[in-house]
């Protein structure tokens, strides 16, 4: 993904392999995108001004009408039914395959989450509040 924070420049989609860079269908996507993470030929997803999933490169992108309406900034997963996608205002939410569970109730911050990782058992996400500290949250299953 290419896009421009803050600014509409457009935005692209960019697959490399090797040493060739193609641009690919960005048909439903809006120019904020901020995060991607995806599996080969399964699921691709993206976020930032909302989530939006292709099953295949190339197709029509389709956004999540059902997430809340906060800036989503990092998305990240371990398999297909297990994906974790954080953002502003202490949104972190969890894929299990079947539905999304939305934290928010015990994760709101005046701030936003930035980056999240997810090993094993662990979900770490690490970002910034409205005061200018840092903040760092780690979930276990």
């Amino acid at each position: 993904m290419a896009s421009t924070l803050d600014i509409n420049n457009g935005k692209e989609v960019l697959q490399i392999s090797g040493t060739a860079v193609n641009k690919i269908n960005n048909v439903g996507l809006p120019w904020s995108l901020r995060s991607v993470w995806f599996i080969p030929e399964r699921k691709y997803y993206t976020s930032g001004d909302g989530l939006y999933s292709t099953r295949l490169l190339g197709k029509t992108w389709i956004r999540d009408n059902d997430m809340p309406p906060y800036y989503k900034t990092s998305i990240r997963g371990s398999n297909i039914n297990d994906v974790v996608m954080v953002g502003a205002f202490g949104l972190i939410m969890h894929f299990n395959g079947i539905f999304w569970h939305n934290f928010q109730d015990i994760t709101y911050i005046t701030g936003s989450y930035n980056k999240v990782i997810i090993k094993e058992n662990l979900i770490a996400c690490s970002g910034g509040l409205n005061s200018g500290q840092a903040i760092f949250t780690i979930g276990r299953r």
